[in-house]
């Protein structure tokens, strides 16, 4: 098989990732690499990323100065990156990580080979549930940049069915080659005395009963992730253990991420509710967890937290938007909840049993990196063909 030499432009990588985009970029280098292929990695200067991927065999990390949470800038910034430190170089395939990329379809490099482009998430479902003034003026210019990037790719990567088919019906790109390859989880191991040491140890941290049901949500804390029905339904659960209406079991919601709507949900959320921050290792809390609880109105089919939860054998509770995968399965791993039904969440939350989560694991199985790579290079293939 062909060594391709591949140009990888991201706007989220690994370590200091911010998302599934991250986790996602790490992963499929990391695969595309062991499979002989060299990476060139277009990414900001943050943290310890040079220090980590220094010495890796077949890839190459060009850092693009931090720009504060500007895409725009950080899509200009790689844009000129690229032609100062790879203009003698001649890339197979250049794979934008999502809108990063732009301005490599609107003045594509002579040197960049075919342009692919990884969709995780339109700008037009997210403008679809903003309530942001700000952001209504703004999504409009975004949409329309996405479209010309879409239409001037020469192939188009799905991470789920779904997404593909609302980007054709938005977008209208029926011509254009395109894919579905679903992202990869790693297993997690662990055995059962490890996860009720763990169940305890962090119960008792925070003071709470040995038998409480925890809650997780992993993830940003922005508008469109609906995190405040959530602590809504949490809410309603903490006021059904008041002393009149006692249940056997305490409840609690544990809430890792970080986002500007942090401050906001911290005033409405009720004593039963957590924020810790963000953590880059969010293992002990899977392992402590009962079920998880995702149910964003925009995410393009895909939650890769939803993913590593399931593979931790949680049980889902997931918004129809976040439930594109086959690991979610109506009354068997879990339950499928409206971003604005607090009280359908709060009554699923009690249905809940041990057997869902086993079901959640078992589906979870059918996810690799490695396959996730292999499709991907086969896509490659696909579009590199005169």
């Amino acid at each position: 098989m062909k060594k391709l030499n591949i140009c990888f432009v991201t706007e989220d990588f690994y370590p200091e990732f911010i998302g599934g985009q991250g986790v996602y970029g790490y992963h499929l280098v990391r695969e595309l690499t062991k499979l002989g292929h060299p990476v060139t990695v277009l990414a900001e200067k943050r943290g310890k990323r040079e220090k980590f991927w220094e010495g890796k065999k077949n890839v190459r990390l060009i850092r693009v100065p931090y720009c504060f949470g500007n895409k725009l800038m950080l899509a200009i910034l790689e844009y000129i990156f690229f032609l100062k430190f790879c203009g003698r170089e001649n890339f197979d395939i250049t794979h934008l990580n999502g809108l990063s990329g732009l301005f490599f379809t609107i003045f594509k490099p002579k040197n960049a080979g075919k342009i692919i482009v990884m969709d995780h998430n339109t700008n037009y479902e997210m403008s679809l549930h903003t309530r942001s003034r700000l952001k209504k003026v703004i999504y409009p210019w975004l949409i329309h940049l996405e479209k010309k990037l879409f239409e001037r790719a020469d192939g188009i990567l799905f991470n789920n069915p779904q997404e593909e088919g609302n980007v054709k019906k938005y977008y209208r790109i029926d011509q254009k080659p395109t894919r579905s390859v679903y992202l990869g989880v790693e297993m997690a191991e662990f055995s059962l005395a490890e996860q009720r040491r763990v169940r305890l140890r962090i119960r008792r941290r925070f003071g709470w009963p040995d038998d409480a049901k925890i809650v997780l949500y992993v993830g940003r804390l922005v508008e469109r992730k609906r995190v405040d029905t959530l602590i809504k339904a949490l809410e309603y659960y903490a006021r059904k253990a008041s002393p009149s209406e006692p249940i056997r079991t305490e409840l609690y919601g544990v809430i890792i991420g970080n986002g500007p709507d942090r401050s906001r949900l911290e005033k409405t959320a009720p004593p039963n509710v957590f924020f810790l921050g963000w953590t880059y290792e969010p293992r002990e809390y899977y392992l402590a967890a009962d079920l998880f609880v995702t149910v964003s109105e925009a995410e393009g089919g895909f939650l890769i937290t939803a993913l590593e939860a399931a593979s931790y054998g949680l049980p889902l509770i997931l918004s129809p938007s976040a439930a594109g995968l086959p690991i979610i399965k109506e009354g068997i791993s879990g339950f499928i909840v409206d971003p604005d039904d607090s009280k359908k969440l709060a009554d699923r939350i009690t249905k809940i049993t041990p057997k869902m989560g086993r079901e959640s694991k078992q589906l979870a199985k059918q996810f690799n990196w490695k396959k996730c790579a292999g499709e991907t290079i086969r896509f490659y293939q696909l579009v590199e063909k005169p």
